[in-house]
């Protein structure tokens, strides 16, 4: 499976933004504070190997976990900047078979956990 493009509608100081990345390479460069870690964890969050291909082929990171990543790994939410937004962005994939997979993804805060989630669907 290969990520082709993530659309990120918007997710802090990023709006409507198409990032298109290369048959086998991409380079993501920039100056402090423009949003490269950003795009690297909203890419990373579209991935998961937890259920279906994480059985099959055992997929799992050197520290033993499944091969995902958690979406509290890569940002930390701030109360009074974050808590009254709504992020969104779309990431799209092939698979082997060249079949596109759209994956969405919308934060939402778990007043009950004191956090907040992305799901993808």
């Amino acid at each position: 499976m290969k990520i082709k493009k993530v659309h990120i509608d918007n997710f802090r100081h990023i709006n409507d933004l198409d990032i298109v990345f290369g048959e086998y390479l991409s380079v993501i460069s920039g100056l402090n504070g423009t949003g490269k870690s950003t795009i690297l964890g909203l890419v990373g969050h579209l991935f998961s190997f937890r259920q279906g291909l994480q059985k099959k082929y055992n997929y799992k990171t050197f520290s033993n976990k499944p091969f995902e990543t958690e979406y509290s790994e890569i940002f930390r939410f701030c109360g009074e900047h974050d808590l009254n937004k709504i992020y969104n962005y779309t990431g799209f994939l092939e698979n082997d078979d060249g079949k596109e997979i759209i994956k969405k993804a919308k934060s939402r805060y778990v007043k009950a956990e004191n956090r907040f989630r992305i799901d993808r669907k």
